[in-house]
């Protein structure tokens, strides 16, 4: 499971940040600049497990923004991480609005429960960020809904590069209050450049995470 430290967010309130995504997920869906929606280009939407090596993950399209003169931004879209109880065949589903395909399955994940949730944001260069909002973790156990838990406004991970800086990250966790075997995760998800030019396709990276 992975190690949470409560920390301020910007209205006083405890956040569970941690420093970096902890190792040991069992499923992830991520959004990320990719190519922009353009053919042959790299994907915009993944969802994979644990053994995210070589072609061991499932890959969507989007295209974010269609006029990058005002700099590139995606607005605010709507993402969906479901990971089913036990893992295996169609478990892991990871949803964006727009996108193709939508959601987006994984069938290679196992796990016996859902110990956590952790959210990430990350920029990689100058200019940059991602915001989240509307984030809700609902947690099930033998079908049955056990806790709903709405990230606060303060605890929604920005990262932001747009005012200084070359890198920026930041990583909540959400912990269930009863056992659970089976979690969904939504929210809503908006990534943004300042310049009139196209980012580099991990230069701006969200991320969702479940431990098993």
């Amino acid at each position: 499971m992975p190690t949470s430290s409560s920390s301020s967010g910007g209205d006083g309130f405890p956040c569970n940040f941690v420093q970096g995504v902890t190792n040991g997920f069992a499923c992830f869906g991520t959004v990320q600049v990719g190519s922009n929606g353009a053919a042959n280009g790299q994907p915009e939407v993944l969802c994979g497990g644990a053994n995210t090596a070589g072609s061991d993950v499932q890959t969507g399209r989007i295209t974010w923004c269609d006029d990058l003169s005002n700099g590139f931004d995606s607005g605010w879209v709507s993402v969906c991480l479901t990971a089913s109880a036990g893992g295996g065949n169609g478990a892991v589903t990871f949803a964006v609005a727009g996108a193709n395909p939508d959601p987006v399955v994984y069938s290679n994940a196992t796990y016996g429960k859902i110990s956590a949730v952790q959210v990430s944001s990350a920029v990689n260069a100058a200019g940059m960020k991602i915001s989240w909002k509307q984030i809700v973790a609902k947690f099930y156990y033998q079908g049955n809904l056990v806790d709903t838990e709405p990230l606060p406004d303060p605890c929604q991970p920005v990262a932001d590069t747009t005012s200084g800086g070359t890198s920026a990250n930041q990583v909540v966790v959400i912990n269930p209050a009863a056992q659970a075997d089976s979690v969904v995760v939504t929210g809503l998800v908006r990534l943004q450049s300042n310049g009139n030019t196209l980012p580099n396709p991990q230069d701006i990276v969200g991320q969702i995470f479940a431990y098993g």
